[in-house]
């Protein structure tokens, strides 16, 4: 990993900031529903510090959602964004940062700016990141959940009984079941409500 601060091609690399170290957050209305579910509860919105496995320069923030297929089996929400605030100084074409290992031009990245205010413009570089549109992924998830539930009634004689053990809770027996698509399409209007009004619920702090 680069030190934080280096050059490439002779022009300064940048570090971007989470919109906690920018002194941003993203303020949801309260009590938003998208089809009796509440988004706070599909959603998961956190910062991270610098690290060896960080998929850009610098701090950064995403937002993600659970999908919650089973809750009795531990669920990674889906990406959906990844953001980073830079001040607005080192957005022109004298600065590059790197996202996923490749270097870019901070003029040639205008098309991914989230939000910009007077001090910062702030990124979303999840395309960058993780590929195909949420839908997309989720469908995925959906396959890839009941291809689970069919190799579960094959080594167990066509129950859909599993067990899940830890060593906090010990195991517990539960049912998987098939799921469809059209049964979790609240998740995309989830997604498309960050999408289409992010630039509104970015604040400071």
């Amino acid at each position: 990993m680069p030190p934080k601060e280096y050059r490439v091609d002779g022009l300064q690399a940048v570090n971007g900031m989470s919109l906690e170290d920018a002194g941003y957050h993203i303020n949801l209305p309260p009590n938003l529903i998208f089809d009796g579910n509440k988004i706070e509860d599909y959603s998961r919105i956190k910062s991270y510090s610098d690290n060896l496995s960080r998929p850009v320069l610098g701090s950064y923030t995403t937002v993600s959602i659970y999908n919650y297929f089973s809750l009795d089996r531990d669920i990674l929400p889906l990406p959906l964004m990844c953001l980073q605030a830079f001040k607005k100084e080192n957005c022109s074409a004298k600065y590059k940062t790197m996202i996923e290992l490749d270097h870019y031009n901070m003029a040639d990245l205008k098309d991914y700016i989230v939000y910009s205010d007077k001090e910062y413009n702030i990124y979303n570089f999840a395309p960058f990141i993780v590929e195909g549109s949420f839908k997309d992924r989720l469908q995925k998830e959906v396959n890839n959940w009941n291809n689970d539930v069919k190799e579960i009634m094959n080594s167990n004689g066509d129950s859909l009984t599993d067990t899940s053990c830890s060593d906090e809770i010990g195991c517990i027996r539960f049912e998987m079941n098939f799921v469809k698509l059209q049964d979790y399409l609240y998740l995309v209007d989830i997604a498309d409500y960050y999408t289409n009004n992010l630039k509104k619920l970015i604040v400071k702090t």
